[in-house]
């Protein structure tokens, strides 16, 4: 049997190719084809094979033959049409590829969207672009993709923003800048490798009029890179250099200054240009201004230009040097999102029932473990991840890339005719596909949030833009440059496990007579079912940690899963065993400062507290100054050296068999100490487990709480004032003469004895003194600690509040002002085409905390920093809502003084009602009943007395009268009750007053 041949192509296709047969000739025409040389619609080609009707194009031609009576003869068939040639290069996805373009602001918002679709086509190794107008604040993330090491050098100061130049390179190319050849000028340089070949490459730009001290700084850095070269295999070099010569023309001629001496600056370098076409092109002129350079020439297999985002065009080149993208293998794993979670349910409750009658906990957790992962392999569909390139943009469609492709054809026939209707066809095109492009981006960032994932969906969309990408993949280890993973791992392993305590003898501590608070807590550990699935069900959504469990299931499925856990819970508390899952940890570095190819400027991972700032302290500086104001207070702020990590173990457990914890409960603690390992995951591979010798479980609820218990004796040894929030102590004390001084240095040295005795370690170069005083005059000592002399400073940051040495509020309001500001303009760079509900809720969850965080620990005081606030919201309300916004009112976001007003009698409330454990009326007294108070059930509360306006701005005095104003059934309520009414309130009276 023959095969059916198609009369277009010629060719029979694939075995399942659909034809449609000519219902007069009985041709047939691949569905395919009809849709490529015909303008028939899929619908019209459906239409025509469903009803068998359609006639070919020969059948309707009209038969003229030499004679009407003559027998026509039948027509040939139509020969197979030619194909046009096809001049699309041919990709070589190993080849490596550089880009460079001019951008001319990649904050600008009209040519972001051309940016990311540039970024997204042409999958290049290395970018270069030149005027990214960027200013420090500013990250790189917002405008280039993750997946790049990003070198950045922006030009700083000037009345506008404008130049600067950024460097993008891949992380498999190995990339490190070298910036003592870069100097003053606008350029970055930087080192790759590809395989055995080493590449010294650099991002230019030289503007238009440049004088002749900015050019003398970019000439030094092309001698230096000149100087240098010998140690490289070859030099590439790109940029906008605004250059008067003629490089369309061989040789080169060169025009007025300073072309000449840029020319043979290029020439000492051995550098070639290889971009042949014009670069800026208007109406009347057509100059090369952005070069491609390479010292050999042979490497470059096509250097060309092809659309940019300003009016200059980017250029492209491709060189004949392999070096293979890494890609994640694919793999198959559980699709969650299609998981029938009720089913799940139901089968996990049948066959967890029996985890019940386990006896032992190690059998027991192996047997959850393996009930939990069968019923996952079989009633969760799986599906394929890694093995492709993911798509970075989902606004950018086929139908967009297809017309993104459709107006480069065009700008490639306009560069080979040269003509100016060519020229004003690829206009045409370029304009409408501009167009398409930020309309779809802008109507993406539109329904951004508003879908039925839309929270996970927007957050996911902030956090790749606000999160710093882990950017180094080489580092510098016993001189030299490794980029193995393994061996990185392994380094980091090393340098972590450097951190803990070593084995030592310290002295034994008897049992005491009385246990404390901590120690009850401890020694009544008791675990319910309910208390298990509450714990489950507040799960952070994570990857899955050592014991494989994904936190999805554990969210989803704690009703059936807590029983079972509870069971083992409860078997591992009787017998004092820990499953070996339990006592590994995967750590991953995250960068402190210093050199980024440096392992020692890395730490581990941490799980960070955070609560209430500690404002009592603060508060109590400030009623000491008012009433004694030419007092001196010296407060020393202490540094531990690695200090939840260095707890030594045998020195915990003998203080927690001296609070009295004894029995399986001590048992328990020991084990859950000791025999810990943890292990290091670096560019998808693990270190060998190392132990942990020493430190706290950071990230669990014991390790703060044992934490708290090993340093509780530090107060006994000492005579000043102490105050400690985990590792944060802070030793302070009223010194008039030298004895005062003379004491807290004896504090001093008795806490260093304590840390001796104790395993831990200050780090007395991070150790500082404030002398905190309204006197005209300071009043210094010296102090040391171990030795080391402790620096005086006149602000100092204490759980995230700048506290100042006259304990006014001006640097810190600065500091919270300038950091809103930033987030505030991060929020408006990338939501500013989202929903107002979206721009309202970023407002409300990144920049409003930063302004209000650690009240009322501080307060802005005076209307001058109260005014600094007040900027920042007005600029967030313009944001949301435009030019006009409506009033408070009616956008429910309260003004910054009612905002004040409003944590100041919540806090107060709070303490009256015994949530927080601070005596908040301590220097608060109630006044006597007068024959005007109205409020006869309340007695009216009296600020405590002042001498200065620095003490009526305490905390103690200034929420005496907003409390005193609130009606008795907000003073009655309960605390739960408190925050709505006290909202309720404040608005009526706003609106009230406005």
């Amino acid at each position: 049997m023959s095969l059916a041949i198609c009369i277009y192509c010629d060719k029979s296709g694939r075995k399942n190719a659909i034809f449609v047969e000519c219902a007069e000739c009985a041709r047939l025409f691949h569905r395919t084809c009809m849709l490529k040389h015909t303008k028939m619609t899929d619908r019209e080609i459906n239409g025509f094979r469903k009803n068998k009707n359609y006639i070919c194009w020969s059948c309707t031609l009209p038969i003229l033959n030499e004679s009407f009576w003559s027998i026509p003869e039948p027509l040939p068939a139509p020969t197979s049409p030619q194909r046009a040639p096809n001049f699309q290069r041919r990709r070589n996805d190993e080849a490596i590829k550089i880009l460079s373009f001019n951008a001319r602001s990649l904050k600008n918002r009209k040519t972001t969207a051309d940016t990311f679709a540039l970024f997204e086509l042409h999958v290049a190794d290395i970018c270069g672009v030149n005027e990214t107008w960027l200013s420090p604040e500013v990250k790189s993330q917002e405008f280039v993709p993750r997946d790049y090491v990003v070198f950045r050098k922006d030009r700083l100061g000037g009345r506008r923003a404008a130049g600067g130049v950024l460097l993008a390179i891949r992380p498999h190319l190995q990339p490190k800048r070298l910036p003592h050849l870069e100097g003053n000028a606008e350029i970055v340089w930087a080192a790759v490798r590809a395989g055995r070949l080493r590449f010294l490459i650099g991002s230019a730009y030289r503007r238009p009029n440049a004088d002749a001290v900015y050019n003398a700084a970019l000439l030094r850095s092309l001698e230096g890179a000149a100087r240098e070269l010998h140690n490289f295999d070859g030099c590439l070099l790109f940029g906008d250099f605004n250059l008067d010569i003629k490089w369309d023309m061989e040789p080169p001629v060169v025009g007025a200054s300073p072309a000449e001496a840029f020319a043979d600056a290029f020439a000492d370098l051995s550098l070639k240009q290889m971009i042949k076409t014009p670069t800026r092109t208007t109406s009347n002129t057509a100059k090369i201004l952005d070069l491609f350079l390479c010292d050999i020439p042979a490497l470059v297999e096509d250097a060309r230009t092809v659309p940019g985002v300003s009016d200059h065009e980017a250029t492209v080149a491709t060189l004949a040097v392999k070096a293979t993208r890494p890609i994640c293998a694919p793999k198959m794993v559980p699709n969650y999102q299609r998981a029938d979670w009720e089913l799940l349910k139901r089968e996990l409750e049948r066959q967890l029932r029996q985890i019940r009658n386990e006896s032992e906990v190690s059998s027991a957790w192996e047997n959850w473990k393996s009930c939990v992962f069968r019923c996952v392999e079989e009633l969760v569909p799986k599906k394929r991840v890694g093995g492709r390139r993911k798509k970075r943009h989902l606004w950018l469609t086929k139908g967009l890339v297809q017309l993104i492709k459709i107006r480069d054809s065009l700008f490639d026939d306009w560069k080979i005719q040269g003509t100016d209707g060519a020229r004003q066809i690829y206009l045409v095109a370029r304009r409408s596909t501009q167009a398409a492009i930020r309309s779809a981006r802008d109507e993406w960032l539109w329904r951004l949030g508003l879908g039925s994932d839309r929270s996970k969906e927007l957050w996911r969309y902030i956090s790749s833009k606000a999160k710093v990408p882990f950017e180094a993949k080489s580092f510098e280890i016993d001189g030299r440059t490794v980029n193995a993973p393994e061996i990185i791992a392994e380094k980091f392993s090393e340098v972590f496990q450097s951190n803990f305590s070593r084995a030592a003898t310290f002295p034994y501590l008897r049992r005491g007579r009385q246990a404390t608070s901590v120690t009850q807590q401890l020694s009544g550990l008791h675990i319910s079912p309910a208390h298990v699935q509450l714990l489950l069900q507040r799960t952070k959504s994570a990857a899955a940690g050592p014991d494989g469990v994904p936190a999805v299931l554990l969210q989803r499925c704690a009703q059936p899963l807590s029983a079972s856990l509870c069971h083992v819970f409860r078997l591992s508390l009787e017998s004092g065993e820990i499953p070996s899952d339990w006592k590994a940890a995967a750590v991953t570095p995250i960068y402190k400062d210093g050199p980024k190819d440096d392992v020692n400027n890395y730490r581990p991972v941490k799980a960070e507290l955070h609560d209430v700032i500690d404002w009592p302290l603060i508060d109590k500086w400030t009623a000491q100054l008012d009433e004694r104001s030419g007092a001196h207070i010296h407060a020393v702020f202490l540094d531990w050296s690695k200090a939840f990590d260095k707890v030594p173990f045998d020195r915990l457990l003998s203080k927690l068999q001296f609070y009295g914890v004894l029995g399986k409960v001590l048992r328990w603690l020991e084990n859950f100490l000791t025999g810990r390992t943890q292990y290091v995951k670096f560019g998808g591979v693990f270190s060998a487990p190392a132990e942990v010798l020493s430190g706290v479980v950071q990230g669990s609820v014991l390790g703060p709480l044992l934490f708290n218990l090993f340093v509780a004796d530090l107060p006994d040894e000492i005579n000043s004032s102490f105050d400690q929030y985990a590792d944060d102590t802070t030793l302070h004390r009223v010194v008039d003469i030298p004895e005062d001084a003379d004491a807290l240095q004896e504090d001093l040295d008795r806490i260093f004895i304590w840390c001796e005795n104790n395993g831990m370690q200050l780090n007395g170069r991070k150790c500082h003194v404030m002398d905190i005083s309204r006197a005209r005059t300071q009043l210094h000592f010296e102090y040391s600690i171990g030795g080391v002399p402790l620096e005086y400073v006149d602000q100092q940051r204490l759980l995230g509040v700048h506290i100042s040495s006259d304990l006014r509020w001006s640097v810190h309001t600065d500091i919270v002002r300038a950091k809103a500001a930033q987030v505030l303009g991060f929020a408006a760079r990338n939501l500013h085409k989202c929903t107002q509900k979206v721009k309202r809720v970023s407002f409300l969850s990144l920049v409003k905390p930063i302004l209000m965080y650690g009240l009322p620990a501080w307060h802005p005081t005076t209307q001058e920093n109260m005014t600094k606030l007040e900027i920042v919201q007005k600029r967030a309300l313009r944001f949301i809502y435009g030019r006009q916004p409506p009033p408070p009112q009616e956008t429910n976001i309260m003004p910054v003084e009612m905002h004040l007003k409003y944590t100041d009698l919540n806090f107060f409330k709070r303490c009256q009602g015994g949530a927080i454990d601070f005596d908040a009326r301590a220097r608060i007294t109630e006044r006597r009943q007068l024959r005007g108070d109205v409020n006869n059930h309340h007695a009216r509360l009296q600020p405590p007395p002042t001498r200065s306006v620095f003490g009526q701005r305490a905390f103690s005095f200034r929420v005496v009268k907003p409390w005193n104003d609130l009606p008795p059934e907000l003073k009655d309520c309960t605390v739960e009750e408190f925050p709505k009414l006290c909202k309720g309130y404040l608005w009526r009276v706003y609106c009230d007053n406005n």
